[in-house]
């Protein structure tokens, strides 16, 4: 952590990746682009060439100092009667050096260091190590990730990654690292994604990773369920649909159906979707083309 001054005071402020919190993430990013979405991309990949997206104006906007004012206070957890008398100008260049050292990369963007060990206590009381999804080895030899994930959990993380994966961040932790013993309900999904709003973006990385990379597996394994019909007769693979629409469709649009499909573990979820599409093709044959 770094340190400022204020008011003769010492406030701390994030300077590796797993100090900053998502909801310090998330502020900067409105910071940088105040009429835009969360980024798709990870934030170490895009380039100083990229253009920021904010306003190159004086500190005479009082939009802009007050979003920078919110910055400061995110950050560093200044309280708002200080920050009220803080320079205007100081509090803009503060808000600006933290965009830069975050969302622009920079001889490969500010130092991130991996390892669990370097997480604070609150991170990994958060998000211990025995929560995070769990990744199996195939009879090939080949990585399952998310291999004790159940199919609700993994459509309805996968809808919001395909919507916006950084501003959804918190509810994909919550639904993917949810405690096997705990029954699953939208209730508790809506209380851990609160409590995740101050998750590490390391753990935020790993988990965003994992769902990128378990979507790479299933499209080798279940090549069927990642096609997309060009007129035909399955709705699993109309570009319209949703993963959860999926299950929908795998239960037949029955509610008792649909339950049991909700709690199947992921892969077996997905073999059956698959074995569903193929048997489909021999009834209404049709030409595939594969999803872009």
């Amino acid at each position: 952590m770094k340190s400022l001054f204020i008011n003769n005071r010492l406030y701390t402020y994030p300077e590796y990746w797993e100090e900053l919190q998502w909801k310090q993430f998330i502020a900067l990013y409105d910071y940088a682009h105040p009429s835009q979405d969360a980024p798709s991309t990870l934030p170490s990949q895009r380039r100083e060439t990229e253009p920021i997206q904010r306003e190159k104006a004086s500190t005479s906007n009082p939009s802009r100092v007050a979003s920078a004012r919110h910055i400061l206070e995110c950050m560093a957890d200044v309280e708002p009667t200080y920050t009220d008398r803080c320079d205007p100008q100081r509090m803009v260049q503060f808000a600006d050096s933290m965009v830069r050292r975050f969302l622009v990369r920079k001889e490969g963007g500010p130092p991130q260091r991996e390892a669990a060990a370097t997480l604070s206590d609150e991170a990994q009381e958060l998000l211990p190590e025995s929560r995070m999804p769990r990744t199996e080895r195939g009879m090939d030899g080949e990585s399952l990730p998310l291999y004790d994930t159940q199919a609700i959990e993994f459509c309805e993380a996968s809808d919001l990654y395909a919507e916006a994966p950084w501003r959804y961040a918190p509810w994909i932790a919550a639904l993917l690292c949810r405690p096997r013993q705990e029954t699953y309900s939208e209730a508790n999904i809506r209380r851990q994604a609160e409590k995740f709003r101050v998750l590490s973006m390391t753990r935020i990385f790993r988990v965003l990773r994992l769902l990128h990379n378990v979507h790479q597996t299933l499209r080798q394994l279940y090549p069927a369920c990642y096609a997309v019909s060009q007129g035909g007769h399955t709705p699993l693979t109309h570009p319209t649909f949703t993963w959860s629409d999926w299950i929908r469709w795998g239960g037949h649009f029955d509610i008792r159906e649909i339950q049991q499909l909700q709690q199947m573990p992921l892969y077996d979820f997905m073999g059956l979707m698959q074995s569903r599409i193929l048997f489909e093709r021999t009834q209404h044959p049709t030409q595939e083309r594969p999803q872009s």
